[in-house]
């Protein structure tokens, strides 16, 4: 990752619109008559940068995602437009409180509750529906009673799928555009030209990347690719395997995803995310596969995709790649279940590069809960030292159990691996945040610990 670039953007993101509102101030103090007002402008043009900026995020633009990747600004995004839309509660509550008449005030207050809404039904619903198991009293049960109505009214009675619930969260952009109608229409944008010329530029700039991303890429930029090829290495896990028919190819280094759409519809007209676990070779270029667990109706449905299938693929993305350091430097992969897919495309790699690339080879620790869900075994094994580790009950399997603990890692790791070793983790959410507590406390500094929130 790259630490300078992410420390510039935040730096921008965060000081540009109070600075702005400073400047204006300067070459305008009437727009600050009383500290009400000052509170209402500052939490307006703050609140309003910001969600115009998500916009920008949620474009995927790569100049923006390149070093820093973009599990990391989803993350960013789903923290911070909720924060845009707590400071234009203090803009609302001033203006509703100084003017509750005004016409311009009524247009915020649309925009106010629009984000509200869409918050709220987002928040509920993009975790999929209620799961059984929550106890009550504990912090999940709590969120299954706020939201388990709205799942199963949405889900159960109404039948939604993933799709309808996106296309209801990208409702936002004609929320931004009110908003823009709003904030264009201020007495502050009318007395200073500075913040008002900052307004337009801003929203001009967010709602090119949102057309770019919603119309210009997916009908220009965006390479076909067809299915070529499925087989299911175990019963629960399927390999799509793709070819280009169209565009130009998707360039990736191994662990980096992309987004896949079938375009016939089958078995979802929905983007899904999913690590390339093809390697990266220069010949290799028109050739992609994705590897998937069933975890829903889309991957539970991928094995009944037909040959032939078309795909229309946008990556690559991300920073989880082993390309990024020496080859010579000693690495450790720790996968957990179907977080084993970057690492699939790592080894593919190096078997693709042979003798043209000497590396030192990585240790693999692996966690699975079922023996068979120790795929392609017979690729990871000559270019890896792979310690497999079950966590089951399961009589006839022979090595280790259990979990990735810190004493299974004091047992596998020996002492120059810990102190000078990079470490590669991906798996599910609590798994690797465990696992980078264990990695801290044998020493391992957090700067050689790369990790990937598969799940977005």
């Amino acid at each position: 990752m790259n630490k300078r670039k992410l420390k510039l953007c935040l730096l921008v993101y965060y000081t540009v619109p109070p600075a702005l509102v400073c400047v204006s101030y300067v070459f305008d103090p009437g727009i600050i008559s009383d500290p009400l007002l000052g509170a209402s402008l500052v939490s307006g043009v703050i609140g309003y940068s910001w969600l115009m900026v998500q916009l920008l995020l949620s474009a995927r633009l790569k100049w923006i995602e390149r070093g820093i990747g973009q599990d990391r600004l989803l993350l960013f995004h789903r923290v911070m437009a909720p924060v845009s839309v707590a400071l234009l509660v203090v803009h609302f509550l001033v203006k509703v409180l100084l003017y509750p008449a005004s016409l311009q005030v009524f247009g915020g207050v649309i925009v106010f509750f629009g984000f509200l809404l869409v918050g709220f039904v987002s928040a509920a619903l993009f975790s999929g529906p209620r799961k059984e198991g929550a106890q009550d009293g504990s912090k999940k049960g709590a969120k299954d009673r706020i939201f388990g109505g709205l799942q199963k009214l949405a889900y159960g009675k109404l039948k939604l799928q993933y799709q309808h619930i996106k296309a209801l969260h990208n409702g936002t952009f004609l929320l931004t555009v009110i908003m823009f109608l709003h904030v264009i229409g201020s007495s502050t944008a009318e007395y200073s030209k500075v913040l008002r010329g900052y307004f337009i530029i801003l929203f001009t700039a967010a709602a090119a990347a949102y057309m770019y991303h919603k119309l210009l890429r997916p009908w220009l930029f965006t390479p076909v690719y067809q299915v070529v090829a499925i087989d299911s290495p175990s019963p629960e896990i399927t390999n799509i395997g793709l070819e280009l028919v169209k565009g130009r190819g998707v360039v990736h280094s191994p662990g980096q995803f992309a987004f896949y759409r079938f375009l016939k519809g089958f078995p979802g007209k929905e983007e899904h995310p999913f690590t390339i676990s093809a390697g990266a070779a220069p010949s290799k270029n028109n050739y992609l596969s994705f590897t998937a667990k069933a975890l829903g109706d889309f991957t539970g449905a991928l094995p009944q995709v037909p040959v032939g299938s078309r795909v229309k693929v946008d990556g690559p993305y991300g920073v989880f790649t082993s390309h990024v350091v020496s080859a010579h430097r000693p690495r450790v992969w720790i996968a957990g279940g179907i977080g084993i897919t970057p690492f699939l495309s790592m080894a593919r790699t190096l078997s693709y590069e042979g003798e043209s690339r000497e590396v030192q080879r990585p240790l693999l620790i692996w966690n699975v809960r079922l023996a068979e869900d120790f795929i392609y075994l017979n690729e990871f094994e000559p270019v890896a030292q792979v310690v497999q580790v079950l966590d089951s009950r399961d009589t006839s399997w022979k090595g280790r159990r259990g979990r990735i603990t810190k004493e299974l890692l004091e047992d596998v790791l020996s002492e120059e691996t810990i102190k000078d070793a990079l470490f590669f983790i991906c798996g599910p959410p609590a798994m690797m945040q465990q696992v980078r507590t264990n990695l801290h406390q044998l020493g391992v500094d957090r700067h050689r610990m790369l990790w990937e929130r598969f799940a977005l």
